[in-house]
Protein backbone atom coordinates (compact mmCIF):
# COMPACT_ATOMS: atom_id res chain seq x y z
CA UNK A 1 0.00 0.00 0.00
CA UNK A 2 1.10 3.68 -1.01
CA UNK A 3 0.54 6.04 1.58
CA UNK A 4 -0.23 9.48 -0.09
CA UNK A 5 1.29 12.86 1.61
CA UNK A 6 -2.08 15.06 -0.26
CA UNK A 7 -4.41 13.35 1.54
CA UNK A 8 -5.25 16.49 3.17
CA UNK A 9 -6.85 19.12 0.92
CA UNK A 10 -4.99 22.31 0.94
CA UNK A 11 -6.61 25.37 0.98
CA UNK A 12 -5.20 28.03 -1.67
CA UNK A 13 -6.10 31.70 -0.02
CA UNK A 14 -6.98 34.00 -2.98
CA UNK A 15 -5.12 36.98 -2.77
CA UNK A 16 -6.59 40.38 -1.66
CA UNK A 17 -7.76 42.00 -4.68
CA UNK A 18 -5.13 44.77 -5.84
CA UNK A 19 -7.03 48.47 -4.78
CA UNK A 20 -7.07 50.48 -8.57
CA UNK A 21 -6.70 54.01 -9.23
CA UNK A 22 -9.67 56.29 -9.06
CA UNK A 23 -10.97 55.89 -12.48
CA UNK A 24 -11.26 58.73 -14.88
CA UNK A 25 -14.85 58.35 -14.92
CA UNK A 26 -15.75 59.68 -11.60
CA UNK A 27 -13.07 62.61 -12.65
CA UNK A 28 -15.63 63.44 -15.77
CA UNK A 29 -18.43 63.06 -13.46
CA UNK A 30 -17.08 65.47 -10.37
CA UNK A 31 -16.23 67.81 -13.74
CA UNK A 32 -19.94 67.50 -14.72
CA UNK A 33 -21.06 68.16 -11.03
CA UNK A 34 -18.81 71.06 -10.44
CA UNK A 35 -19.91 72.50 -13.57
CA UNK A 36 -23.49 72.18 -12.97
CA UNK A 37 -23.62 73.05 -9.52
CA UNK A 38 -21.78 76.82 -10.17
CA UNK A 39 -24.46 77.72 -13.69
CA UNK A 40 -26.67 77.39 -11.04
CA UNK A 41 -25.36 79.24 -8.82
CA UNK A 42 -24.36 81.69 -11.63
CA UNK A 43 -20.48 81.50 -10.11
CA UNK A 44 -19.56 82.59 -13.18
CA UNK A 45 -15.98 82.98 -12.46
CA UNK A 46 -15.63 79.12 -11.30
CA UNK A 47 -18.05 78.14 -14.58
CA UNK A 48 -15.26 80.17 -16.73
CA UNK A 49 -12.12 78.05 -14.64
CA UNK A 50 -13.83 74.52 -15.38
CA UNK A 51 -13.99 75.21 -19.52
CA UNK A 52 -11.51 74.69 -21.63
CA UNK A 53 -8.71 76.84 -22.68
CA UNK A 54 -10.33 77.79 -26.34
CA UNK A 55 -13.59 79.15 -24.56
CA UNK A 56 -11.34 80.96 -21.84
CA UNK A 57 -9.67 82.76 -24.67
CA UNK A 58 -12.91 83.74 -26.02
CA UNK A 59 -14.55 84.83 -22.60
CA UNK A 60 -14.38 86.79 -19.34
CA UNK A 61 -16.73 86.46 -16.62
CA UNK A 62 -19.27 89.41 -17.36
CA UNK A 63 -19.44 88.09 -21.06
CA UNK A 64 -20.01 84.48 -19.83
CA UNK A 65 -22.72 86.18 -17.46
CA UNK A 66 -24.60 88.06 -20.17
CA UNK A 67 -24.36 85.03 -22.48
CA UNK A 68 -26.41 82.90 -19.99
CA UNK A 69 -28.88 85.87 -19.06
CA UNK A 70 -28.88 86.66 -23.43
CA UNK A 71 -29.87 83.17 -23.99
CA UNK A 72 -32.80 81.79 -22.63
CA UNK A 73 -32.81 78.10 -22.84
CA UNK A 74 -29.02 78.61 -21.32
CA UNK A 75 -29.45 77.27 -17.95
CA UNK A 76 -31.38 73.87 -19.72
CA UNK A 77 -28.69 73.45 -22.09
CA UNK A 78 -26.45 72.33 -19.36
CA UNK A 79 -28.62 69.27 -18.59
CA UNK A 80 -27.14 67.97 -21.72
CA UNK A 81 -24.47 66.14 -21.98
CA UNK A 82 -21.37 67.69 -21.90
CA UNK A 83 -17.82 67.40 -24.23
CA UNK A 84 -15.29 67.03 -22.01
CA UNK A 85 -11.88 67.44 -23.31
CA UNK A 86 -8.39 66.78 -21.57
CA UNK A 87 -5.81 69.43 -20.60
CA UNK A 88 -3.02 69.58 -19.10
CA UNK A 89 -4.09 65.93 -16.83
CA UNK A 90 -6.97 67.80 -16.18
CA UNK A 91 -10.93 67.67 -17.50
CA UNK A 92 -12.56 70.33 -19.36
CA UNK A 93 -16.27 71.69 -20.36
CA UNK A 94 -15.45 71.92 -23.95
CA UNK A 95 -19.01 72.20 -25.30
CA UNK A 96 -22.63 71.34 -24.30
CA UNK A 97 -23.64 68.67 -26.70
Amino acid sequence: MFACACATPRVIEQPAPVAQPPVAVDARSALTAQFRDAVSARRFEDVLALLSKRWRDRYDVQTLARDFDVEPLANLRTGLPLKLVQEDGEWKVDSLE
